[in-house]
């Protein structure tokens, strides 16, 4: 990927303020227009039905989705009428809405705002930045293909709802046609993490509530396009669903790796992302982040690489337990914590039985990328066929692929606003190596190969010069892994999680493609999460992620090993145990002399 390049003032400022609070409208928001960082939508893709029903997401909040919403949140006048009269409708089943036709055609319309009904429309609301993904100040999205919502984007919306449902008896969103597998993503967080039903459960309820999508997965509504595609491209059985994303909330909740959105900072989580290129993927463990050479180069924030003199190393944070801290804390309440410390929190779960002392790291379900039917292979619970991998895959990412990836971008305009925001504190001379020894990860790996980045040598250098240990998994860019640099990677992340009690920091180039599938193999060993799943988390959690087909299947391909291997591994552990135990009493008393 290219150098940095500055993004024009004009377009931040047709941003907004994506993420500040203050500016938030819920009685008007139909009166918002699309930026012009819209997303560019396959007409394919849109829906077009019209007075599909309002599916109800508890507490008086409901989400209508239709072909007739336009881009600015308005309706149709017969559609507009039709809505209003299933919203009264179920305000005369249940008593304490007490909405009328009139109130919510009124609001509908945008003429009369009501205390009793309240409109979110997030594809129009620049507190949302639209639901577009703008890149983090690394990559200039504009000409890519919208992907999901972005996490932080999940979770200010859950808290626009939660205001709204406190100071209004009815809240609806609503949803364009082009759009609607974003609102999906959004109505389905609402019953996953606010209402606590899982994620099949909420996709059931909304694809009941409406049109389930197309068999065929080039025009299927549920599908989103890969990171950094242009329209043109269509969706495949391997593209990102739905189901996938609400999946990867639901693993999310029940591993603790977002266990309450409540207390979850968005302000931090993006300024992580923003300064270091970086996301906490599994809370205090793994780290996904970009080429610190690479982004250092950022002119917004100098300085990243510079270090203090070896006698005056870091000192780090007091060593806890690890994965004793939820990412409501690490990922959330700051990137570092004034006393250097940071709060006491639930500890991530992992399955019963399934502790990193139970599991072989050869029982995962690796795909055999070299069989030549795992081009061909159905993914594991998809009803139609997976399409064709190209016959030759390109060892090395295509010189047109790479040439139409966006290209690094750093604000002239520093956005002061999302820096002072919350209780983020992050020091002037916080860098790489302070942040790393701060947050207690002692082992940086690296994922591609040296000659991508000449300047390698350079961070490499500091980072062991400050005890970090440094580990090498290279393979090429857009690729994915052979099954034993996978098991290696899975076998380093286990020793340097459990047995040193540090956290690890991975990286490729980008930290998104090769990162992505790297630890993917790592969490579905030791959480035992589903490959979707795990690809709907990342892509929400670190946006990007998972950038090729191929990265695709491996990863939805990835299986956990099953509850019966874990037990007979379990079992079969403790009888070594045991036999060792017998074997050194036993040589024990045959080394001792009994007096007679």
């Amino acid at each position: 990927m290219s150098a940095y390049s500055p993004l024009s003032t004009a377009t931040q400022s047709s941003r907004g303020s994506p993420w500040g609070m203050s500016s938030l409208n819920l009685l008007s928001p139909l009166s918002g227009v699309l930026s012009p960082l819209s997303p560019k939508l396959s007409p394919s893709k849109a829906y077009t039905s019209l007075a599909e029903p309002l599916i109800d997401l508890g507490r008086g909040v409901f989400w209508h989705c239709s072909a007739e919403v336009s881009a600015d949140g308005r309706l149709q006048p017969s559609e507009l009428q039709v809505l209003a009269g299933q919203v009264a409708r179920f305000s005369e089943k249940h008593a304490y809405l007490e909405a009328s036709k009139g109130q919510v055609a009124e609001v509908l319309q945008g003429s009369s705002p009501s205390g009793a009904v309240r409109v979110l429309f997030p594809e129009a609301m620049a507190e949302l930045d639209n639901c577009i993904w703008d890149g983090d100040g690394h990559f200039d999205m504009t000409t890519y293909l919208s992907g999901p919502p972005t996490l932080g984007q999940i979770v200010s919306f859950l808290h626009m709802v939660d205001s709204s449902a406190e100071q209004a008896r009815v809240t609806l969103h609503l949803s364009s046609g082009g759009r609607r597998n974003t609102g999906a993503v959004l109505a389905g967080a609402v019953l996953v993490l606010a209402r606590g039903k899982s994620a099949e459960a909420a996709w059931a309820q909304i694809v009941c509530g409406g049109q389930p999508p197309s068999a065929d997965p080039k025009t299927a509504w549920d599908r989103f396009p890969r990171p950094f595609v242009k329209e043109g491209v269509d969706t495949t059985a391997s593209s990102l669903t739905v189901l996938d994303c609400l999946s990867g909330l639901e693993a999310a909740r029940n591993l603790n790796w977002m266990a309450d959105y409540k207390t979850f900072d968005v302000d931090s989580w993006r300024l992580l992302r923003q300064k270091f290129d970086a996301t906490w993927i599994i809370p205090n463990e793994i780290l996904a982040m970009g080429h610190p050479w690479t982004t250092a180069q950022n002119p917004r924030f100098p300085g990243l690489l510079d270090c203090c003199e070896p006698s005056q190393k870091p000192s780090g944070r007091p060593v806890l337990m690890r994965a004793n801290l939820d990412s409501a804390t690490e990922i959330g309440n700051s990137l570092d914590s004034p006393s250097g410390s940071s709060p006491s929190m639930p500890r991530s779960r992992a399955p019963s039985g399934a502790s990193l002392n139970s599991m072989d790291n050869d029982l995962i379900d690796l795909p055999d990328v070299e069989n030549p039917e795992f081009e061909l292979v159905g993914l594991e619970s998809d009803k139609q066929r997976a399409l064709p991998l190209p016959a030759l895959f390109e060892r090395y990412v295509s010189e047109s692929e790479v040439a139409n990836r966006p290209a690094y971008l750093a604000p002239e305009a520093v956005e002061t606003e999302i820096l002072e925001a919350g209780d983020v504190d992050v020091p002037d001379s916080s860098n790489y190596v302070e942040y790393l020894h701060r947050k207690d990860v002692g082992t940086v790996m690296r994922l591609n190969h040296t000659f991508e980045c000449p300047e390698e040598c350079e961070s490499t250098a500091k980072f062991r010069e400050f005890g970090l240990t440094y580990e090498e998994f290279p393979f090429n860019d857009g690729d994915v892994p052979s099954k034993q640099l996978a098991r290696n990677f899975v076998t380093t992340c286990r020793k340097a999680v459990q047995e040193s009690g540090k956290g690890v920091a991975v990286h490729c180039m980008a930290g998104l493609g090769r990162t992505g599938v790297m630890v993917g193999t790592y969490a579905v060993t030791r959480y035992s999460i589903n490959g979707k799943a795990f690809h709907g988390w990342c892509r929400l959690c670190r946006p990007g992620s998972v950038q090729t087909g191929r990265q695709e299947v491996f990863l939805r391909h990835l299986k956990p090993p099953s509850n019966l291997i874990h037990k007979v591994l379990s079992a079969g552990q403790m009888a070594m145990r045991k036999v060792s135990s017998m074997g050194s009493v036993v040589s024990a008393s045959s080394s001792c002399t009994v007096s007679l």
